[in-house]
């Protein structure tokens, strides 16, 4: 996992798949972006080849420690299984998702 901050936001890069060994590292680092005061967080799917349940379950949960602090966290990046993944268990709308950092940026 690589952290970079971009204009307003912090771009998280994942390098791996986001599965119950890596999760409470991934938790972890988010929590401690967001007590910063960043608001605007960007995760960064490019090298991410897969997501299990409890990838999903950390994703909800530091979008939810996000949206509470009156922050944001965008998707961007996702292959198709990771896609998928998210459609068949109904979390694309829990999401704002998009194709690359660049157009989570803009928005």
């Amino acid at each position: 996992m690589e952290i970079k901050k971009i204009d307003d936001a912090t771009i998280v890069e994942l390098k791996d798949s986001l599965t119950v060994s890596n999760i409470e590292e991934f938790k972890s680092s988010i929590e401690g972006i967001i007590n910063t005061g960043i608001d605007k967080i960007i995760v960064d799917f490019e090298g991410v080849p897969y997501i299990d349940s409890s990838g999903l379950s950390a994703l909800l949960t530091v979008s939810e420690m996000a949206l509470e602090r009156g922050g944001s966290l965008k998707l961007a990046a996702m292959n198709e299984t990771c896609s998928t993944i998210l459609e068949i268990t109904f979390l694309t709308e829990q999401f704002e998702i998009f194709p690359d950092v660049e157009s989570a940026l803009d928005y």
